[in-house]
């Protein structure tokens, strides 16, 4: 089943993986969180699936390019671009030892995990899943 694209922003609808959207073929639920309704992205509501721990899951289409510091790089430009989980509220020293242990360097703008920490009380820990395939 195929993730919408959200044209605002690089994240991918969530709520098909856990709720039927009525596609033919939909044999979910495919993962077992709930919906959160209510995550504010770019100033607009959009479901997340809510994680016990890290408050919430989201999915998005990234680039693979460094991000710099707290730079999110959209699919916008040709390339390839990855599919990416992300959690959200982590606290900063689990984040570190996430990039430490899963790259082997701690290097928050390149590798599989990217830390988005532009707001130090809210980090997201990215990780890269697989590449997408884009269709135009």
């Amino acid at each position: 089943m195929p993730l919408e694209p959200l044209a605002w922003t690089g994240y991918t609808a969530t709520r098909p993986l856990v709720e039927n959207n009525g596609v033919v073929g939909w044999d979910g639920p495919y993962l077992s969180y709930e919906l959160n309704p209510t995550v504010n992205i770019n100033n607009k509501s959009r479901y997340a699936l809510v994680h016990p721990r890290y408050t919430d899951i989201l999915i998005g289409n990234f680039s693979n390019s460094s991000w710099g510091e707290s730079i999110i790089n959209d699919c916008s430009a040709p390339g390839v671009c990855y599919v990416w989980s992300a959690f959200t509220n982590v606290d900063a020293e689990t984040a570190a030892a996430v990039d430490l242990y899963i790259d082997g360097v701690a290097d928050k703008s390149n590798g599989r995990i990217r830390i988005h920490d532009g707001d130090p009380n809210f980090i997201h820990v990215f990780y890269k899943l697989q590449p997408l395939i884009k269709q135009n």
